[in-house]
């Protein structure tokens, strides 16, 4: 059992009586959390950087082949209007239409202008 002494000072009135300011249900061993910690943000990041990493490889794929793009349109609309949608922010407002008329797909035309 441990002792307190209420004490004006530097401790704000809290001292142990062995003579540490911090009682011993404040302190943690960091060294065991730390590292913990530290694997734990390690492995987030080597996540964060392998997403980053995939991504890029399907932005840059779907940006070069239009076999690709077409292969998206069908199997997964919703990446190539991400797709779309970036290029468009970016300034590219033709890429939908021109993939859209060589493919031979009616583009709905959405109330601000853009097709889609």
């Amino acid at each position: 059992m441990t002792v307190y002494r209420i004490r004006a000072g530097s401790c704000y009135g809290i001292e142990e009586v062995t003579g540490s300011c911090v009682p011993k249900y404040f302190s943690m061993n960091w060294n065991r959390h730390g590292a913990s910690l530290w694997k734990g943000m390690k492995w987030l990041l080597y996540a964060e950087i392998v997403a980053i990493g995939a991504g890029y490889y399907v932005w840059h794929k779907m940006n070069v082949s239009e076999e690709y793009r077409k292969q998206m349109y069908e199997k997964h609309p919703y990446v190539l209007e991400g797709f779309y949608r970036t290029g468009e922010f970016g300034g590219i407002r033709d890429a939908r239409s021109n993939d859209y008329k060589k493919w031979g797909v009616i583009s709905e035309e959405t109330n601000d202008g853009t097709s889609r």
